[in-house]
């Protein structure tokens, strides 16, 4: 953030890029002091860059997988206008950013179902069933009223979502780094005293232009980059005003440190690490693994549970069938760094060839062989006298 200078008029105005005076007030701090929001909105772009990676897998009561229209929309296209990145982003958001909680509508259409995320809905609680209405997406209206049976409802706001205490904590913060840095612009702001040595004279409308003149040619000395001159009559005196020797300026590490600290609240709120948050790779192995245990699997759990008990029976659920996002395939895969992994897990039986190849990112086989799973003699058991 930009240091702006400050000139003050001997009427005590603070003196705008026009002339005129202008106030500088705390309001205009906690416009620019947004931190946390950043912090949160980092952390937002992180967790939805996870999911945008995780397939949403769906499995019958066979436990078998299904491509069926559920998985084209949630995989593919939700809707003629967004992608499933786009769908799965405002999703994040609407969760971790916004309302801490998030409506899709599946909409009827000729050939079938389009799914869209609310921008704005009205829920209303009773003994019974949830009904949601006045359901508006990207500024269009979704006509009708809808049961909770029939719509994807998330609400997170009670455990990963923004409460309202970590609301109450953003406006705290906000307005100490808000004072923090008034604090600082104050300190490095150079301040004037002009003394007329004689009152204005001529009607108000003269003394207006003449104060006027004086506040232009007087910013215009006090900026000047290279040499300049500035006549003084008599009895007129022009002299910076000294902070003294007792004063304890605020820093910019002072400004930093709450910076930090609204960063760190951020992380500790949403069980992200905090180096992570900050960009800072070190030890990324631990740091991934760590953010996709406690801030990424939970909210792909939240989803995956939302989709299997909207699209699935009891019955149905008993005998396997269930939707999953997939986190397993976040990590960027060096085969070379793992050849020596995938073969233990294709020689103990724990995965086919096709499984490892989907891990890896690579096209299955259509061999016969690729989908058998396998095992070594190494992991073999062990017989008499052999």
């Amino acid at each position: 953030m930009a240091f702006r200078e400050r000139i003050v008029d001997f009427l005590g105005h603070v003196l705008g890029r026009d002339g005129k005076p202008a106030t500088i007030t705390a309001a205009y701090d906690l416009e620019a002091c947004k931190w946390m929001e950043i912090a949160r909105d980092t952390m937002a772009s992180y967790v939805s860059a996870a999911l945008q990676k995780s397939e949403i897998r769906f499995y019958s009561s066979k436990n078998e997988r299904t491509f069926d229209d559920g998985a084209w929309l949630w995989n593919v296209s939700p809707n003629p206008n967004q992608s499933r990145a786009e769908l799965i982003d405002g999703l994040v958001r609407e969760l971790l950013c916004k309302r801490g909680e998030a409506l899709i509508v599946p909409v009827k259409t000729g050939s079938g179902y389009q799914i869209y995320l609310a921008s704005g809905f009205i829920r209303e609680q009773g003994q019974g069933e949830d009904t949601f209405s006045g359901i508006m997406s990207a500024r269009r209206q979704i006509p009708g009223t809808y049961r909770a049976r029939d719509v994807y409802y998330f609400d997170l706001s009670a455990s990963n979502g923004v409460s309202s205490i970590m609301r109450a904590a953003e406006q705290q913060y906000q307005a100490l780094a808000g004072s923090v840095i008034a604090a600082m612009r104050d300190h490095n702001a150079p301040k004037w005293v002009f003394e007329l040595g004689s009152s204005l004279n001529g009607t108000p409308e003269q003394q207006k232009e003449q104060r006027e003149n004086l506040q232009k040619n007087l910013e215009r000395f006090i900026k000047a980059n290279g040499a300049a001159v500035w006549p003084l009559h008599s009895g007129q005196v022009i002299s910076r005003v000294s902070e003294g020797t007792n004063a304890n300026p605020v820093t910019s590490s002072q400004v930093a440190e709450i910076r930090k600290d609204m960063f760190e609240t951020v992380a500790e709120c949403f069980r992200m690490p905090t180096s992570l948050l900050y960009g800072n790779t070190n030890n990324f192995t631990e740091l991934l693994s760590s953010f996709l245990t406690f801030a990424v699997d939970p909210l792909a759990a939240a989803i995956g549970e939302e989709l299997t008990r909207k699209t699935y029976t009891q019955s149905q659920w008993a005998e396997g069938a269930r939707a999953v996002v997939d986190t397993t395939h976040v990590r960027h895969v060096d085969l070379f760094a793992v050849a020596g992994e995938i073969e233990k897990l294709v020689g103990s039986s724990i995965d086919s060839p096709n499984e490892i190849r989907g891990f890896t990112g690579q096209d299955p086989l259509d061999e016969l062989w690729a989908d058998e799973y396998q095992r070594t003699k190494n992991h073999e058991s062990a017989g008499g006298g052999e």
